[in-house]
């Protein structure tokens, strides 16, 4: 983590005996770190191989740590749509092969964000991600069930995947968490590509009356794609 550090405080192409002078650290320390971070894709090799720069996965880490930016204008769509539909109401975004909650109902909370983030497999939004990934399988090879009704089956899965590109709707009933079902539409950017989704989510005994919402969903997801892409 000193290396990271230091690299990123001594900018794009410092060479590792520079990295080794200003962290305190033996020379032959700092080269076997460095090659391990830089196979590990925490830092890339520049400049004809003689200089470091931060890596990929460090990119990643530090977009996860940052929360999405909702414009004024999009939150003021959720609380129209929240006041007018008894369901929770949520905003999802996507970064790259990634879940993440954008603005999550204050009402109506989400009962599991953490299973929500980790498996997609098993939600609404995840399952409208999938669908639109080029590779779902390489971004999610193993599906985790999570209870009785989740999907395991990766074919099984992909028919599913396939039915949400047709219909621009995913649906998901007890499959994240007992008990509770939700269903995403998807925000688009202005090139037309899934770059979020707006989910409602209840109880699954309510599952129908969530479907009933679909358009009034659907409307929604179009501002919004103007105000977020």
């Amino acid at each position: 983590m000193r290396l990271i550090e230091a690299v990123a405080r001594l900018g794009t192409g410092v060479t590792a005996k520079e990295l080794a002078a200003f962290v305190g650290m033996p020379p032959a320390t700092c080269y076997r770190l460095l090659n391990t971070l830089t196979a590990s894709e925490f830092l890339v090799r520049v400049d004809d191989l003689r200089g470091f720069a931060i890596g990929r996965k460090m990119d990643e880490i530090v977009t996860a740590a940052v929360p999405p930016f909702v414009p004024s204008a999009a939150r003021d769509v959720l609380d129209e749509l929240r006041g007018r539909i008894r369901f929770g109401v949520h905003l999802i975004i996507y970064l790259g092969a990634t879940v993440r909650v954008g603005d999550q109902d204050p009402d109506r909370p989400l009962h599991s964000e953490h299973d929500l983030l980790r498996h997609p497999h098993a939600s609404a939004a995840g399952k409208l991600l999938l669908a639109h990934l080029p590779d779902w399988r390489q971004a999610l090879p193993q599906l985790r069930q999570l209870t009785e009704h989740t999907i395991i089956d990766p074919d099984v899965l992909d028919t599913e995947l396939a039915q949400v590109r047709r219909t621009d709707v995913a649906h998901q009933r007890g499959e994240l968490t007992d008990g509770i079902a939700c269903c995403a539409t998807p925000i688009r950017s202005r090139g037309g590509e899934v770059v979020g989704a707006l989910c409602l989510a209840g109880p699954a005994a309510r599952a129908s009356v969530m479907t009933e919402q679909i358009g009034a969903t659907t409307e929604a997801a179009k501002l919004l794609s103007d105000l977020i892409s």
